[in-house]
């Protein structure tokens, strides 16, 4: 019956009229015969211009194709079928329909639901139940893929924003664990430090204490055996003056003090020069402690006076008033009072002088002294 229909068409219209062209070529398409209406096709092609016109020659050319299986070429002109349908302003037509179902079979979910759905509003809009009735055929299928599609995209997104909220947290989690662990090494590393500058401090503390042990052991070493020679001269010169019978002469030997002034005056001058040995600048260093009104100063040929021997004493580590008024034989008072004056006269915090007095002459780290060079 449609066969006798395509060929009464046939009969009334001429052989080069558009529409014994597509009569023609729907037959062809319908016995298989696609390679004689590709070919009709194309040749006719440029000979029509309008826009409805190439519309049904594509959509005459898409089916060709696709009854020889040649996707790409459907593919090409049902889209160009459709974009002249769109441009053409008509609402009743067929190829952006078959282009959403192809763009489905392989796999563009997006595309053939946007057509679909248009195809959809323009059947409605001209009331073609026709064509309403074709997509609907199609369109819940490809509906259900399209809203699928956005479930799987949501459950991707809230996925991926779990995970970047994980991963937030975890990295937030390390970066709090990593500055915990970098201020307990900055803290060992300070306590390293601190621990390492006190055992240099030690060191120096021990060195220095060394040096003046072994200087001032082996000078009192001698100091001892003079004193031991010394003090047998005197006994014998003793002997001698009691041996002549002259009870008042020895008398006045041994109420004079000449000899304990002397013994004194020589052993203060091998204690000056032993500790000058120790420590050659002391005087000076001592005095850029003061303010210079306070800055004592040395007679011709004196080596250390009284002011100089105490802070000398405190210098050895001796901080005891009573114990340095002993050694240098006078009153613990006035011991206390140069003490006081001197430190009245700092130039820094008072309160500190006797420990700044304390680093005069201190071992540097490279085992010299301050201010001695030695040979």
């Amino acid at each position: 019956m449609t066969d006798r229909y395509r060929d009464s068409i046939l009969l009334v219209n001429t052989p080069s009229s558009f529409n014994y062209l597509i009569v023609k070529a729907d037959k062809d398409n319908v016995h298989k015969r696609f390679d004689e209406a590709i070919k009709a096709l194309n040749e006719a092609y440029p000979k029509f211009n309008d826009i409805h016109d190439k519309a049904l020659l594509d959509y005459s050319l898409a089916m060709s194709y696709a009854g020889k299986g040649d996707v790409e070429n459907e593919k090409r002109h049902l889209i160009m079928s459709s974009i002249n349908d769109l441009k053409s302003g008509i609402r009743e037509y067929t190829s952006l329909r078959m282009l959403a179902v192809l763009l489905y079979n392989e796999g563009d979910v997006s595309r053939a639901y946007a057509y679909m759905t248009r195809c959809m509003d323009d059947a409605a809009a001209c009331n073609s139940l026709w064509r309403i009735y074709e997509v609907q055929k199609a369109f819940p299928i490809i509906n259900k893929a399209y809203h699928h599609q956005l479930d799987r995209q949501r459950r991707l997104i809230v996925c991926s924003l779990i995970f970047i909220i994980l991963l937030t947290l975890f990295l937030a989690i390390a970066i709090i664990l990593i500055k915990k662990q970098m201020r307990k090494v900055s803290a060992a590393t300070r306590l390293a430090q601190e621990a390492n500058v006190r055992l240099k401090e030690l060191n120096r503390e021990l060195a220095e204490s060394s040096r003046i042990k072994e200087e001032y052991i082996a000078h009192y070493i001698d100091q001892c055996s003079l004193y031991i020679d010394k003090m047998d001269k005197y006994r014998k010169h003793l002997q001698k003056v009691a041996s002549k019978g002259k009870a008042a002469d020895l008398y006045d030997e041994i109420r004079s003090t000449s000899f304990i002034d002397n013994e004194l005056k020589d052993f203060y001058a091998h204690f000056d020069d032993s500790f000058l040995k120790l420590f050659p600048n002391f005087v000076e260093e001592f005095n850029n402690l003061l303010q210079p009104e306070f800055r004592t100063h040395l007679k011709p040929g004196e080596k250390l006076n009284t002011e100089l021997r105490i802070f000398a004493l405190v210098r050895l580590g001796i901080s005891s008033s009573t114990k340095i008024a002993h050694f240098l034989r006078y009153s613990v008072t006035t011991i206390y009072n140069y003490r006081v004056k001197f430190r009245n006269g700092a130039i820094g915090d008072r309160e500190k002088f006797d420990d700044e007095v304390m680093k005069i002459g201190l071992v540097e780290d490279d085992g010299s002294i301050d201010d001695e060079k030695h040979d």
